[in-house]
C-alpha cells in the first residue's frame, strides 16, 4: 500500500516535471506560474499545493487544449518512464461561477500494482490582474516564469475577497507572505479590483463574512495546516497560535490594505 506520504513525495515530483515541460515548450510560452505551486517551488514554502496554476493573459479555452495536446503527447509517456505510472489528461470545466473565469484540466495518474495510488492533480489557467512586468526565476535547471512577488500576494488578497467560495489555503499563503505587500499595495488593489468590476460594498460585504463566519474559517485553516504542512512548520505554527492565529492575522492585513479606501 502507497503511504500517503509517498503519495505527497510523488505528487510533487509530477507537479515539478509538468512546470519543467510547460516552462520548455512553444505551449506553455507566456505562461505565468501563479498560486500555491509557484510559492512551493520558487519561494520554498512549507504548504504544499494540490494543483498547479498558470495565469495567461489571451484565450484561456485554446490555451487549455494546447496544454492539453502537450500533456497527452510529451507528460504522459514520460511519467510512465519515470515512475511506471499510467495517466490520463481530461478537460474539467465545470458548470460553477468561476467556469468561464477559469479552464481546468484534470491529470490523473496511477499504479495498477498499487492499490490506492491514483493522484488527481487540477491544471488551471485563470488570469490574475498585474501591475508588474513578468519575472523569470531559475529552478529545476529550467527558467520559470512568474508574476512578481508584490502581485502574487496581492492576488491572495483578491481572492479572499473575490473568489465565490473562500479556499483557506489563500488565508495560508497570504499569511506566509504578506511581507511581500508593499507600501503602495493598498492603491494597487484598489486599481485592480475597479479593473475586476469588484464593487467597495462587494467588498465590505465579503469581510464582513470573513469575520462572521471566524469559528468555519478558523477550522478549514486548521485543515489545510494539518494536511498540507510540512511537519516541521505544522508544529511551530501550533506552538504559536495555530490556524487562530493565521485567521486573525490576515483578517488584520486585510483591514489594514482596505482602510485607506474608507476613509475616502
Amino acid at each position: 500500500m502507497l503511504h500517503e506520504i509517498d503519495k505527497a513525495e510523488l505528487a510533487e515530483k509530477i507537479q515539478r516535471l509538468v512546470a519543467g515541460l510547460v516552462a520548455t515548450s512553444p505551449a506553455g510560452r507566456g505562461l505565468h506560474l501563479i498560486g500555491g505551486f509557484r510559492y512551493r517551488l520558487l519561494d520554498a514554502s512549507p504548504r504544499r499545493s494540490d494543483d498547479i496554476d498558470y495565469s495567461w493573459d489571451n484565450d484561456l479555452l485554446s490555451k487549455r487544449d494546447e496544454l492539453l495536446e502537450l500533456f497527452q503527447r510529451k507528460l504522459l509517456p514520460e511519467l510512465k518512464r519515470t515512475f511506471g505510472y499510467e495517466g490520463s489528461v481530461a478537460k474539467d470545466d465545470g458548470p460553477g461561477d468561476d467556469s468561464t473565469v477559469v479552464k481546468v484540466l484534470e491529470l490523473a495518474f496511477y499504479n495498477m500494482t498499487i492499490p490506492g495510488s491514483r493522484i488527481v492533480l487540477p491544471v488551471e489557467i485563470t488570469k490574475i490582474a498585474r501591475t508588474d512586468s513578468p519575472k523569470a526565476i531559475p529552478a529545476d535547471s529550467k527558467i520559470i516564469l512568474t508574476v512578481s512577488d508584490q502581485d502574487m500576494v496581492e492576488s491572495k488578497v483578491i481572492a479572499l475577497l473575490n473568489r465565490t467560495f473562500v479556499k483557506a489555503r489563500d488565508f495560508v499563503d497570504l499569511f506566509l507572505f504578506q511581507k511581500n505587500l508593499g507600501k503602495d499595495s493598498a492603491r494597487r488593489l484598489q486599481a485592480k479590483l475597479a479593473e475586476l468590476q469588484v464593487t467597495p460594498e462587494s467588498v465590505r460585504s465579503r469581510m464582513d463574512s470573513l469575520r462572521d463566519n471566524a469559528v468555519v474559517h478558523t477550522n478549514n485553516i486548521a485543515e489545510v495546516v494539518s494536511d498540507q504542512m510540512d511537519e516541521a512548520a505544522r508544529e511551530t505554527l501550533e506552538a504559536g497560535g495555530g490556524a487562530k492565529s493565521i485567521y486573525e492575522s490576515v483578517i488584520g492585513v486585510l483591514e489594514d490594505l482596505l482602510a485607506p479606501a474608507k476613509e475616502r
